[in-house]
This record gives structure tokens, sequence and C-alpha cells, in this order.
């Protein structure tokens, strides 16, 4: 099968490294790739030398190895064969044929600008889908390492909830909720002469991504740290996403306000989950 070379190109405004992050980094890899696929994903790492499966959201794909990486210009990765069914294929002859294929990013920044250059043999058969695709997908990537200039300046505010031993339990809880992903880092990971007691405990941890986006820890000191009583608030007009939210924080919990019609017009309720974290949700109208 006849490999032929494809070209591809974007200028962004946008500095390389933001630009190498926002291609590479986990959470907009998924973003920029979606014109491919909706849910694309990669298993593996960037690093020289390294395998890295490229994959679909029924986990189809392909086996690749990244051989060649110069941080913030230069990247290479060498398809080797398929993953079909949950099993790597480079043994049959249409992974054979695909073996040495290239797929390349150069990182050029000029100024301001960086210029993104994609280079990659492919076939016949897929020449076309990527002549359509790879336009879409670099304007997205363009549009992600674009908008940090539009959020530079602004300070942002996130929720930090405070446990008393149950964080990852919590956490968990929280993103069978509110989807995202979970990240957490443990006193005994970060300072080995931490107390065996606190070891497995939460130093820090994130969700992002999902509806909400909270940040959490257990408290080393088993004290709370204000007095101020703190409800967190979710606000939409999506009544079925927000209901489901509303009951699924209430599940051994307690509701302090039926999620119900107000006075002034919105649905409003208000729970306190079994953590004991106090959830507002108010349900506007949907915009006509």
């Amino acid at each position: 099968m006849s490999m032929q070379k494809l070209h591809f190109s974007t200028r962004i405004n946008a500095p390389k490294e933001k630009v190498w992050d926002t291609m590479l980094n986990d959470d907009t890899y998924r973003k920029w790739t979606s014109p491919f696929t909706e849910g694309s994903y990669y298993q593996g790492s960037w690093e020289k030398g390294s395998k890295i499966l490229f994959l679909d959201p029924a986990g189809q794909g392909m086996v690749s190895k990244i051989v060649e990486n110069k941080p913030y210009e230069f990247i290479s990765i060498e398809h080797q064969g398929f993953v079909r069914d949950g099993k790597e294929d480079v043994e049959s002859e249409e992974a054979r044929s695909l073996a040495g294929a290239h797929e390349d990013y150069t990182f050029k920044e000029t100024g301001s600008v960086t210029e993104v250059l994609v280079d990659l043999d492919t076939n016949d058969e897929y020449s076309g889908m990527f002549e359509d695709m790879w336009p879409k997908a670099l304007l997205k990537l363009k549009q992600l390492s674009e908008s940090y200039k539009r959020n530079m300046g602004k300070i942002s505010l996130n929720a930090y909830l405070l446990f008393d031993g149950n964080c990852r339990e919590a956490m968990k809880f929280y993103q069978n909720i509110f989807g995202g992903k979970f990240e957490a880092q443990t006193y005994g990971e970060v300072d080995n002469s931490c107390p065996a007691a606190m070891k497995d405990n939460i130093m820090h941890s994130s969700l992002m991504g999902g509806e909400a986006d909270l940040m959490a820890s257990d408290n080393p000191n088993h004290e709370s740290l204000g007095t101020g009583k703190i409800s967190l608030a979710l606000s939409g007009n999506d009544e079925e996403k927000l209901s489901k939210m509303f009951n699924d924080l209430s599940a051994g919990g307690q509701v302090v306000i039926p999620l119900e019609k107000q006075i002034w017009g919105d649905i409003f309720g208000v729970v306190n989950d079994k953590f004991d974290i106090s959830w507002m949700i108010n349900i506007g109208a949907a915009k006509t």
C-alpha cells in the first residue's frame, strides 16, 4: 500500500510553549482532536522512546512510538500498528503496511506568533479524511492556544474543601455526579517522614473538566480553618441535569430546602450532602 506525505500548518498568536502544552496536555488534546473523533484521547507518554496509544472512546486506535521529542520545537511519532477490541496488532499484514509511517509536529516562533507544521504519512484510503479534518483540528488548537490571552489577569475563585480523612471518598462521590478528571497526591508521596496515620491522606486533590471544578484535601489539623458558613452554588437552566445533581447530592445527606419553584420564579433548593457540604441549586428559565 503506497504512502503519500500530507502537509498542514497554522499560525497561532501565542508563545510556542503555550501551543506545545495545548497540543500535548491530556485535557486540551481531547478538545483539539475532537474533529477526528469526539472523545479521542491517548495513553502513554510523549517522552522520546515511549510507546503511546491513540484511541477513540471505544478503545480502538493506533499503536505508536515517540521517536523524537525536542521540547517546544519538534516531536515525531512513528505509527506501528492498530488497537482493536483491546488488543494491539503490530504483526498483521495491514499493521506491517503502516510500519514506518510518521506524524511530525514542528513549532516555529517568530515574535509573538507560533507556526505549527504537521507532516504525516498516509495512504489513499485516509488522505481525503485527513485533508478535511486536520484543518478543523488545527483551528481548534489555535482557538484553545489563543484563549489564554483572554484570561490573562483574570483572578479565579475556586471552592477548596477540607475533609477529616475521607477526602478521596468525597471527591469520588462528586466525580460520579459532576464528571471530570480526579487527581490526588497523598502526604506520604510528598513527605516520607510524615506520621504513618497520615501517609494515605490527601494533601491536595482536584476534580476538573466536568460540570463543576473542585479542589480538596484532608485537613492535617482536624480543625476548622474558619467560622463562616459557606454553601456551594450550582446554577443553570437545564432542569433535568440540575435536578439529578440535587437528588444525587441528597443521597445519604439532608434536604434543607426542597427543590421547587420559588417566589422569584426560579426553581431552588438546598441540600447538605453526606460529607456535610452545603449545596444551593438554582434552576432558571431556559432562554429562548
